[in-house]
C-alpha cells in the first residue's frame, strides 16, 4: 500500500495545514503589494504611455495586393504577410481556441489578470526576473502595437497600465479584432488570416477545428509549436488546446475526439497567386511606388488593374505556344535543354497586348516567355522597328491629304539619292505590279508604294499627322524608310494607334490601375473620360478599316480568316533580314499587337514573317478572346459614299465583271464627267442609282 508518509500522524497534519494557510496569506501579501505598486508607479509613468485612442488608427504593415479586374489576386509585394479581417468574420470555434490558449479569462478582467500578475511579482521578488506574467491578451496587444519586445520592469508596468487604457476605450470585440491581424504565427504571417493561407492555403472559415487549434498554438513560439518545423511539438501543443476548449466548455467530447484524430495537414503555401500575370502585376507595383512610394508595401494598398483574367490566360498560352512553335521549327530548345536545363526557356521572344478601345484599358499583357527568366518587359520597354504594321498610318495621311482608296501609284523599283550612293528599296521578294490601287497597295504590302506614298504627302505633314497617334519619330533619321516602319517603337506605343485606328479616330490613353483602395477605404477611382474630337477624319478612318479586313481576307494576313469573323482587320510586319515579325489588328471592341524577336536583334530565320512567326499568336489569343463575342463593326459614317471602280483604269464603271465597290468620302467620290470620258453617255442615267 503506497501511504505518504508522515501525513496519518496529526501534529504532520496540523503543520502542513498551518504551511497552506501561510502560502495563501504569502499570495495574498504579494498580491496587495503588487497592487500597491502598481498604484504607485500609476502615478510616475502615465506622461510615458502612448495614448490608447491611437490604436484604432495605427497603420498595421500589410502588403500591396494586386487584383485582376473580375477579382483574381495576381501579386503581393511586401515583407510581412497579413490579410486583415474584421472580428465579426472570424469563425466562434477560432476565437475560442486563442482563447483557450492565451487567455481562458478574457471577457472577465479588466485588461489585466491579477491571478498572473501576483505570479509574475513573486517570480520578481524571489528570483529578479519576470519568467511568465500572466499576459492577457490585451496585453499582447498593447505590446505588440505600442511597445518594444524588451523584456524590463519598466516596460512589462507600461503594458499593464496601456491594456487597461485599451479595455477602457475599445470594446473587447476591437481588442480581439486587433489582436487576430497583428499576431506573429511563423513564416512571415502576420494575422490568423495569413497564416490560414500560409499553413494550410485555406480562408480563415474554411479551417477545421484541428486547424484552428494548431493556429491557436503558434502565439506561445511560433518556431517551437510550428507544425512545419517541429510537428511533434505542435502536434503535442494543439491537442493541449483541444482539451482545454472541451474543458471550458468550448466544444464537446464527440467533437475533440475527431479532432485529436486529424493528422498534421500543414504544409507551406506560398503566394496564393490565382492568376499568373507577373508583367502585369510589376507594372502595376512600378506605378503604384510612383504614386505613394516606398508605403506602397507597407500601408495596406489594394489596387483591382484592368486585367481580365481569362483574357490574360489565352494572352499568355498563345505567346508561349506561338513562341515555342518557332523554336520547335528552328530546334532550338532541344539541344540547349539537353546540356543546360535553365535553357529549355527558348531564345526568341515575344510580346502581346491588347486594349479596351474604346477606354484604352489594357485587358492583357504578357511581356515575354517568362518573367522568372526574364524580368525585361517587352511590352512596354522593347523599342523595335515596326515594319509594315506602320504602314497604315501612312495610308490612313494619304486619305486625309485627298487620295483614294481607288487611287492608284506605281508599284515598281525607285533609286533615291541620299548622299551615300542612292537608297534602292525593293518589295519583299523582288517582285513588282506597276500602277495599282491603294487598297490593293496596303493587303499586299507592296514597298514601293508605301515608300512614293509618303513622298506624295510629304514628311513634314506625315509627322505631324504620326503625332496625333502618340508617335513621335523625331529622333529617327528624317527621310523615306519612315513608309516601311523604320521609328521604334514599343508593342504598347503600336497597340494604342491600332485601337484608335478601331475606334474611329479618337485618342486613346492605355491604362492598367482602375481603381486603389487603402484598408478597404476606396482612395481612387480612374474616372470616364468624355471623348473629345477625334484627331482624324472618321470617314478616313473607316475607310482605312475596309482595306485592313482586306489585308486578312484576301492579303498577308489570311491565315485569321480561320477565325470565321468578318469583323476583324490588321497588318503584319516584318523588319529587314526578318528581324522582327509582327501582327497588329482589331475588331470593334478590341485591339491587340503582337511582337516577335530576339532580344539581341538577329534573323529569325528564313520566311519567318509576320503573317508566320507574329500572326499564328494573334489568331490564338483573339480567338478565345472573342469566342463568345458578338461581330461589332465601326458604323459606316455619314459622307461616305460607295461606286463601282473598274479594276483595270480606277476610273467609276458599271460593267459588273472585272470592278468593285469602293468607299470614298463624298467629296472625293469619282466626278460624273470621268464616266463620260470612259463610258456611254446613256451609262449616265444607271450611274445615278449608286
Amino acid at each position: 500500500m503506497n501511504i505518504q508518509p508522515g501525513l496519518d500522524n496529526p501534529q504532520n497534519k496540523s503543520k502542513h495545514s498551518l504551511l497552506k494557510r501561510m502560502g495563501k496569506y504569502a499570495l495574498w501579501l504579494s498580491l496587495v503589494a503588487s497592487l500597491s505598486l502598481l498604484l504607485g508607479l500609476f502615478l510616475i509613468l502615465p506622461g510615458d504611455l502612448p495614448k490608447a485612442e491611437r490604436i484604432a488608427n495605427i497603420q498595421l504593415q500589410t502588403p500591396l495586393r494586386i487584383l485582376s479586374e473580375d477579382g483574381k489576386l495576381i501579386a503581393e509585394y511586401g515583407e510581412k504577410r497579413r490579410i486583415p479581417v474584421l472580428f465579426e468574420d472570424v469563425p466562434d470555434a477560432q476565437v475560442q481556441a486563442f482563447l483557450a490558449a492565451e487567455d481562458s479569462r478574457f471577457y472577465n478582467h479588466p485588461g489585466v489578470d491579477f491571478k498572473g500578475l501576483a505570479r509574475g511579482v513573486v517570480q520578481l521578488l524571489t528570483t529578479g526576473r519576470i519568467r511568465s506574467g500572466g499576459s492577457t491578451i490585451t496585453m499582447q496587444v498593447a505590446k505588440n502595437y505600442f511597445l518594444s519586445p524588451e523584456r524590463t520592469i519598466k516596460r512589462k508596468l507600461t503594458e499593464i497600465f496601456l491594456a487597461i487604457q485599451i479595455e477602457q476605450e475599445l470594446t473587447k470585440s476591437e481588442i480581439l479584432e486587433l489582436y487576430f491581424n497583428k499576431i506573429y504565427l511563423g513564416h512571415r504571417a502576420y494575422g490568423i488570416a495569413a497564416a490560414a493561407q500560409v499553413y494550410y492555403g485555406k480562408s480563415i472559415s474554411e479551417l477545421t477545428l484541428a486547424e484552428q487549434a494548431m493556429l491557436a498554438g503558434l502565439p506561445k513560439a511560433p518556431s517551437k509549436y510550428n507544425p512545419l518545423s517541429d510537428p511533434e511539438r505542435a502536434l503535442i501543443r494543439r491537442n493541449w488546446i483541444l482539451d482545454r476548449m472541451a474543458l471550458l466548455g468550448y466544444i464537446s467530447a464527440e467533437e475533440i475526439s475527431l479532432a485529436k484524430e486529424q493528422p498534421i495537414t500543414a504544409r507551406y503555401y506560398g503566394q496564393r497567386s490565382e492568376l499568373n500575370a507577373p508583367y502585369v502585376a510589376d507594372m502595376a507595383r512600378e506605378e503604384m511606388l510612383a504614386r505613394y512610394g516606398e508605403g506602397t508595401y507597407t500601408d495596406g494598398y489594394e489596387i483591382t488593374v484592368t486585367v481580365n483574367s481569362e483574357l490574360q490566360r489565352a494572352a499568355t498560352s498563345a505567346l508561349r505556344n506561338g513562341l515555342e512553335a518557332y523554336d520547335k521549327r528552328h530546334g532550338f530548345s532541344g539541344a540547349e535543354s539537353k546540356t543546360d536545363p535553365d535553357k529549355a526557356v527558348p531564345e526568341v521572344q515575344g510580346a502581346l497586348v491588347s486594349l479596351d478601345v474604346h477606354s484604352g484599358a489594357i485587358r492583357a499583357l504578357q511581356g515575354g516567355y517568362d518573367f522568372h527568366h526574364s524580368k525585361f518587359n517587352r511590352a512596354t520597354k522593347a523599342r523595335r522597328q515596326p515594319g509594315s504594321t506602320f504602314k497604315p498610318f501612312i495610308y490612313l495621311a494619304g486619305l486625309e491629304k485627298g487620295l483614294t482608296a481607288a487611287s492608284r501609284m506605281n508599284d515598281a523599283p525607285v533609286v533615291f539619292d541620299n548622299g551615300t550612293g542612292g537608297w534602292r528599296p525593293q518589295n519583299s521578294g523582288g517582285r513588282y505590279k506597276g500602277a495599282i490601287p491603294l487598297r490593293q497597295a496596303l493587303y499586299e504590302s507592296r514597298n514601293m508604294v508605301s515608300i512614293r506614298l509618303l513622298d506624295h504627302i510629304g514628311l513634314s505633314y506625315a509627322e505631324e499627322f504620326l503625332g496625333r497617334f502618340g508617335f513621335d519619330v523625331s529622333a529617327q533619321d528624317r527621310n523615306l524608310a519612315l513608309a516601311l516602319g523604320s521609328a521604334a517603337l514599343t508593342p504598347l506605343q503600336v497597340v494604342k494607334g491600332y485601337g484608335m485606328l478601331a475606334n474611329g479616330g479618337y485618342d486613346l490613353e492605355p491604362y492598367l490601375i482602375e481603381q486603389v483602395k487603402q484598408n478597404g477605404r476606396l482612395i481612387y477611382q480612374r474616372a470616364d473620360t468624355p471623348r473629345s474630337e477625334p484627331v482624324v477624319d472618321p470617314r478616313s478612318v473607316f475607310i482605312l478599316q475596309s482595306m485592313l479586313k482586306d489585308v486578312i481576307q484576301k492579303g498577308t494576313g489570311r491565315r485569321a480568316r480561320v477565325l470565321g469573323r468578318q469583323d476583324l482587320a490588321g497588318k503584319t510586319g516584318t523588319t529587314n533580314d526578318q528581324h522582327d515579325a509582327w501582327f497588329s489588328g482589331f475588331n470593334g471592341n478590341l485591339a491587340t499587337s503582337v511582337w516577335v524577336g530576339f532580344d539581341e536583334p538577329k534573323t529569325l530565320g528564313k520566311y519567318e514573317f509576320g503573317g508566320r512567326a507574329a500572326l499564328p499568336v494573334w489568331i490564338d489569343y483573339m480567338g478565345r478572346a472573342l469566342q463568345n463575342e458578338t461581330e461589332f463593326d465601326m458604323p459606316m459614317p455619314e459622307g461616305v459614299v460607295t461606286s463601282r471602280i473598274s479594276l483595270e483604269t480606277g476610273l467609276p464603271t458599271l460593267d459588273p465583271s472585272n470592278s468593285y465597290f469602293e468607299f470614298f468620302r463624298a467629296e472625293h467620290a469619282p466626278r460624273l464627267d470621268q464616266l463620260v470620258n470612259s463610258k456611254r453617255v446613256n451609262d449616265l442615267e444607271e450611274m445615278m442609282l449608286f
